[in-house]
């Protein structure tokens, strides 16, 4: 059995409240052929220092300023040697098997370039949810991003001469890049088991982003997304007119008069546009965000 050399890299940035419980979960996993490159952005705080107790699996770590998470995560990726690659965030956690099951199913079929599995979110409030991604995740990565990032591993050749993580983005680069790697000539083994676990906290960002992270998925739409990216427009208009309106909230906290806009409007619009499009819409949660409500229930 082949044992390739696992890149993990961890970008951080004053993550020392968390960063030991992401280290411990990679110190305890099965297959141990791996490498770890913290890659840091001069943090303030015992990030560092906390990465050097864990010497004895972090190969690099550097620590200097950098432009952002997706520039830290490509710093990492350019010195990675690994034949397979992943990156954690300091609130994720990778099961004990995780790793030996992705190189396991990389060994068992050569054709295979990505792997992405199902991952256990834990909320603020202490709920948690298994997200299991859908069988068509790579159908619909030009409109919904499915995927669960620290469940997600790939072969190095698929990145080739590309550029990695567009470093434009503050919250969407994973999206973006991945809508790169999972589509044909690619192939991607979409699996239901359960191989990591993210943290959330009312603070990061996928917690905290509303228009902001609105934008940045307006703009994925338009790169990849379909009808030449014209349904990103649809969908922001929807997000601007509806949602933030609380037409799709559940159940709908809009007005009635608003409610029966929004039917016509929709009526109006499956004229227009496929009507299974129209229905992929799903920033209901960034909606729940601009308007302070608590976004995952």
């Amino acid at each position: 059995m082949r044992h390739p050399v696992v890149s993990i890299i961890i970008p951080t940035y004053n993550a020392a409240a968390t960063l030991a419980r992401t280290l411990d979960s990679v110190r305890h996993q099965t297959y141990k052929h791996i490498e770890v490159l913290l890659i840091d952005g001069l943090s303030t705080d015992a990030t560092v220092a906390i990465a050097h107790d864990y010497a004895d699996i972090v190969t690099k770590i550097v620590s200097e300023k950098d432009r952002g998470q997706a520039h830290a995560i490509n710093k990492g990726l350019q010195i990675a040697r690994g034949d397979i690659l992943c990156w954690l965030c300091a609130d994720d956690e990778l099961l004990p098997d995780a790793l030996q099951h992705a190189v396991n199913h990389f060994n068992a079929a050569s054709d295979i370039d990505v792997i992405t599995g199902a991952c256990a979110r834990v909320f603020p409030d202490g709920t948690t949810a298994i997200i299991v991604p859908p069988a068509n995740v790579v159908e619909l990565i030009g409109v919904q991003y499915r995927l669960e990032q620290p469940s997600t591993f790939w072969r190095r050749r698929v990145m080739g001469n590309r550029p990695a993580l567009d470093e434009n983005f503050h919250y969407a680069f994973d999206w973006d890049f991945f809508a790169r790697i999972m589509r044909p000539p690619f192939q991607t083994l979409v699996l239901s088991d359960v191989m990591s676990v993210y943290h959330f906290s009312a603070t990061n960002k996928t917690s905290t982003g509303g228009r902001k992270l609105v934008l940045e998925l307006r703009e994925v739409i338009r790169r990849h997304g379909p009808l030449n990216g014209r349904l990103a427009e649809v969908f922001y208009f929807l997000y601007r007119r509806f949602d933030l309106g609380g037409c799709y909230d559940h159940p709908p906290a809009c007005t009635p008069a608003l409610g029966r806009q929004f039917e016509r409007v929709m009526a109006c619009l499956e004229r227009k546009y496929p009507r299974e499009l129209l229905y992929l819409y799903n920033w209901n949660f960034a909606s729940k965000q601009e308007r302070h409500l608590v976004w995952y229930k």
